[in-house]
């Protein structure tokens, strides 16, 4: 059945400074509480058979001029975005709310912009110049600029997702490639996008995760990649890969556009499906980087103890999060950590034919 557009609007309650607050939890994860007015964020994902659902997008956004709108001015903590969906009824625009957890605009900031290879065409821009959220693990800090949709109290599960989105990363990050081999090793790669499916920083006890990362391997190439995660409880967040994909052969490339296609199914080793496909500008098609059969909860929640199968309760589809080690050694070599993001859509059914 499809989701009534105009329910859309009780969706994009992302958590942030409107009212909610956030804050760290001792293994790094991130506590989000609502906004007061965020209490039924989540029936926009009303009842809704997403195994047989013929493939509609609800939401659609090319955060251009006239439809979108960010405030503050200097680091945007809520972006105001008009559907421009097929079919959308809704005039109202959709709250669209961006989590920072510490820091100043002097440090990072999420800002619509203009493109900065076509001018007149409207984007979304993260940066992020300097670390201030104190890590715990021996001195270091980290930086994080992220979305966050929250679907505990989805009216039926969130058990199919699919979205399509452009990513433009600034050739800033290329200054990785040059980071030396005798320099500290922790924590050099930056994270993309996350899902959660029960999280230990709401108690869940089968939390899990899929975590979305750029990396530059030995070669010296960019890679993307992703791993399923789970720790036995929320209180031993001892975090072990479920699984863990990338293409062996697909460089991502910096200073252009590249289309990213992610699609999610709740499932088993069997069952459960983790799926990226990427196309850069003047790519003819494109290319599956991850193609993952397998766990996207926590195998635990099948046992006697357990929950039973967890769906998606968490969401941040743009996200920049990285270490003091990357993101001031790109600062220190002249450039900062930055990412653009435009043309941004998703539903709750799996495209056909894809991927292909």
């Amino acid at each position: 059945m499809r989701l009534p557009l105009n329910a859309l609007t009780l969706l994009l309650g992302m958590v942030g400074a409107c009212g909610g607050s956030a804050e760290q939890t001792p293994d790094g994860s991130l506590i989000v509480d609502r906004a007061p007015n965020d209490t039924a964020l989540s029936d926009g994902f009303g009842a809704h058979e997403s195994n047989t659902a013929p493939f509609t997008i609800l939401f659609r956004t090319g955060f251009e001029v006239g439809e979108a709108e960010g405030i503050p001015a200097d680091a945007h903590e809520q972006l105001l975005l008009k559907n421009t969906a097929e079919g959308s009824t809704s005039t109202d625009p959709l709250p669209f709310r961006i989590v920072y957890e510490g820091g100043t605009v002097a440090d990072r900031y999420a800002r619509l912009v203009e493109d900065p290879s076509k001018p007149g065409n409207g984007v979304l821009q993260f940066w992020m110049k300097n670390a201030t959220i104190v890590d715990g693990y021996k001195d270091h800090k980290k930086g994080r600029v992220q979305t966050h949709i929250d679907l505990r109290e989805a009216t039926s599960p969130v058990d199919i997702l699919y979205f399509t989105q452009r990513i433009y990363i600034h050739p800033d990050i290329a200054l990785m490639a040059q980071y030396p081999e005798t320099a500290d090793p922790w924590w050099l790669s930056i994270m993309l996008q996350e899902y959660w499916f029960g999280s230990t920083f709401f108690d869940h006890p089968n939390p899990a995760r899929i975590s979305v990362y750029l990396s530059y391997d030995a070669s010296g190439k960019l890679r993307l990649a992703a791993h399923g995660q789970k720790t036995p409880s929320p209180t031993n967040p001892q975090w072990g890969d479920l699984w863990h994909s990338q293409d062996p052969d697909y460089g991502v490339p910096t200073g252009t556009w590249l289309t990213l296609e992610v699609g999610y199914k709740r499932g088993d080793a069997e069952t459960g499906r983790f799926v990226i496909t990427a196309q850069a500008e003047g790519e003819t098609e494109p290319t599956t980087i991850v193609n993952v059969t397998n766990w996207t909860y926590n195998p635990d929640a099948l046992l006697s103890t357990g929950t039973g199968p967890v769906p998606l309760t968490l969401w941040s589809p743009q996200k920049l999060y990285a270490s003091d080690n990357s993101l001031h050694f790109i600062r220190d070599s002249g450039g900062v950590a930055q990412i653009y993001w435009d043309d941004f859509a998703f539903a709750l059914s799996w495209p056909p034919n894809w991927p292909r």
